[in-house]
């Protein structure tokens, strides 16, 4: 793991035994290794993993031969002298010379490239020699994912079986060395990031290397070292199933070690890895920028003026002045041009909430040091925006005002519906959108780019359903994090760190660029897409946040409408009309590019975006032979998978002697676990009309969720 940046607070990298015997391995060995060295053909490999009568010394010495030095050395298509590797006190593997040796395969394969006809012999040669290592990967992908002992986390499996202790490979009573495991699967995860990049530069297509790439993010294997360690440390198991199945191992292991920043570890005993049932109550309020003696200071707006301004249309918005304290004024936002601040905060994380009334509702009380900490970066901002606009700045020391949901949200249903259909307008128009983040609050006072990225990724507020429409809502260059001294991060600075590691090889995050993605490429490519032209390209946007959406939090099922519906640019307050069920508004709803799916008869699905499935793709079509998705009944279209565009094929199966058997199959993965079924009933099923509400090109995109009641 040594071509990997070392993980924060560790002195060392993990170290993997040396087990190979011989020095070089050629290309064409990783197909004859297996039937050398233990007897065996591939396919028995991969159906029933290591044979019964091999030791564990010969298992660790095969398994490095063939799926490390004979996976590298048919990849890269050339000798590899695994003396190279060694390290040799202790008798250790290194990967230091990795990241040299990919570059200069890849400069080879630009050069070769660049040199190829497409219409050359050399262009079928280098082809066939590119599928070959892709059956390579492929093959030891699916003995590692297959066999592995370390099994992903599950809400199907109860926490006391533990997943920390290993058990044999499959028939085989043998137990490998699991780091052994761990840096193949860290190898495999560097070669297919590597093949992405050479394709990339591809000028000539080919079918044949095209369908071997894609967004292949499978995790090849997961670490039960990486889990253990991460539990002792306070994780949350649901915050580590969450990790593994949006990042590759590479960016779990620079992760692990990092402290969890939100709550002590204790807290976390009886959470599993869907639900985090840590004792919130445990985290107060966080105090800004004073000595911490405000606890009895405590400053309010009334209810009664903020909810006859929002049913007006209008929106409050607070200041502060030591003279006037805490002022709150309507505004028509849409109209009129103020210049104001929104903070973002995840509710959960209690850093605003005090206690709560005797109603048990929020007293939405807020400590004055909060308040006037957000006054003074909000009036700083103004003054930076003023000199930076060579604009006499805030002369008149005039005040700008703010938004803050514990202040400005109403509490009665009627008026927070109202409000919470404001919240896209609040945070789109909103000059500076300062996020709150336990994590960084306290991280210190001197903390640099990556550590600011890491914590961001890890902390509650990345999580929450409504974050992420706040930080794709907001308009470019106006996100930004406060750290623990007061100072101010922008998002576009942490975007420039994790988008250089990710395209510069020379980066030593390269091959770990997930684990610094303060925030994912998904949810930036999302918010391109809002502050372009969101209509011309809708279809990209459904698939784009289907993608960002995963794993996401949300108090209230219904919410997760109201999100996916805003950022989509939809109007959301027609799902406002009524509390009861049955009276027009289908329990799930489809929307379209078009708009919304107007057929009757129709039950929608699926349920939810916010999956636990690892790495499903809702834009792949390339047939399968082993999974049937879907097929046309007398009753409709019969869709048994979710989050997936469906269209119907052009030309019947040559066996089908009506439409009612007609099949089509969509590639899907076998990681996807949760699954809803879809029926469509037209007026009738013949072939045509099942086309016309379908489409020959048109894609029918499934979004959601729960009833909208008053939300």
């Amino acid at each position: 793991m040594d071509h990997l940046p070392l993980p924060p607070g560790r002195k060392e990298h993990l170290r993997v035994g040396f087990f190979a015997r011989r020095s070089v391995y050629k290309p064409g060995e990783f197909f004859i290794l297996p039937q050398q060295q233990v007897h065996c053909e591939i396919r028995s490999l991969l159906q029933s993993g290591l044979p019964r009568h091999i030791d564990a010394q010969s298992a660790n010495e095969f398994l490095q031969s063939w799926l490390f030095f004979g996976l590298l050395a048919q990849v890269l298509h050339q000798d590899i002298n695994a003396n190279n590797f060694i390290d040799p006190k202790p008798r250790t593997i290194h990967t230091r010379r990795l990241p040299d040796i990919l570059e200069e395969w890849s400069k080879r394969q630009n050069a070769i490239i660049s040199s190829i006809d497409a219409n050359d012999d050399s262009m079928s040669h280098y082809s066939t020699q590119w599928l070959i290592a892709s059956k390579a990967l492929d093959i030891a992908k699916r003995f590692i994912s297959q066999h592995d002992f370390i099994q992903p986390l599950s809400h199907r499996w109860p926490r006391e079986k533990s997943f920390i202790t290993p058990s044999p490979i499959a028939a085989s009573c043998v137990i490998v060395d699991e780091k052994m495991i761990f840096s193949i699967a860290i190898l495999g995860e560097a070669l297919e990031q590597r093949r992405r990049e050479v394709y990339m530069n591809l000028r000539h297509g080919s079918q044949y290397i095209e369908h071997t790439i894609g967004q292949n993010y499978v995790a090849w294997s997961y670490s039960s070292i990486l889990r253990d360690e991460m539990l002792k440390r306070g994780w949350c198991l649901a915050q580590i199933a969450r990790l593994e199945s949006t990042c590759r191992l590479s960016a779990v292991y620079f992760l692990y070690s990092l402290k969890n920043m939100n709550v002590p570890s204790y807290v976390h005993g009886q959470c599993t890895s869907t639900n985090c049932k840590a004792a919130l109550a445990q985290r107060g309020p966080l105090h800004r920028r004073c000595d911490g003696n405000c606890d009895q200071f405590y400053l309010q707006v009334q209810d009664g003026e903020v909810e006859t301004w929002i049913k007006r249309g209008l929106t409050p918005l607070v200041t502060w002045d030591s003279e006037a304290g805490l002022v709150v004024k309507p505004y028509k936002l849409s109209t009129m041009s103020v210049k104001f601040g929104a903070l973002s905060h995840s509710w959960d994380e209690g850093l605003i909430a005090f206690g709560n009334d005797a109603r048990g509702s929020n007293n939405r009380m807020m400590h004055a040091c909060q308040i006037m900490s957000l006054q003074r970066t909000f009036d700083e901002f103004a003054k930076q925006d003023s000199k930076s606009s060579d604009i006499s700045g805030n002369q008149n020391n005039v005040k700008i005002p703010f938004w803050v949901d514990i202040l400005c949200m109403p509490r009665s249903n009627e008026a927070k519906a109202i409000a919470i259909n404001q919240l896209k307008e609040i945070y789109s128009l909103a000059k500076h959108v300062v996020v709150w983040d336990r994590g960084l609050l306290q991280a210190g006072k001197s903390v640099d780019l990556i550590n600011i990225c890491s914590r961001i990724k890890l902390g509650d507020w990345y999580r929450r359903l409504w974050a992420l429409q706040e930080t794709i809502v907001a308009k470019p260059r106006t996100l930004c994090f406060e750290i623990q001294d007061g100072s101010i991060v922008r998002l576009d600075d942490l975007v420039s760190v994790f988008h250089n590691a990710q395209i510069d090889p020379a980066s030593a995050y390269h091959y770990c660029w997930e684990a610094i993605s303060a925030i994912s490429p998904e949810v930036l490519r999302q918010r391109q897409l809002v502050h372009e032209d969101l209509a011309a390209c809708a279809e990209e946007a459904v698939r784009n946040l289907w993608c960002a959406i995963r794993h996401r939090l949300v108090g209230h099922a219904e919410d997760e409408t109201i999100v996916i519906a805003n950022i989509l640019g939809l109007d959301v307050s027609h799902l406002q009309v009524n509390e009861t069920p049955h009276l027009g508004i289908p329990a799930d709803i489809i929307f379209l590019p078009q708009g919304k799916q107007k057929l009757s008869g129709c039950q929608w699905a699926p349920r939810s975006w916010l999956d636990k499935g690892r790495w499903a793709s809702p834009i792949s079509f390339r047939p399968s032979r082993n999974v049937q998705t879907a097929y046309i009944m007398k009753s409709g279209l019969l869709v048994s998978f979710f989050g997936f565009s469906i269209q119907l094929p052009s030309q019947r199966h040559p066996s089908s002697p009506g439409p009612q058997q007609i099949k089509f199959k969509l590639r899907l993965l076998t990681t996807a676990v949760k699954w809803f079924a879809l029926v469509l009933e037209p007026e009738d099923c013949s072939e045509s009309t099942m086309q016309r509400p379908l489409g020959g090109d048109n894609h029918l995109y499934l979004i959601l969720s729960c009833e909208p009641k008053v939300r």
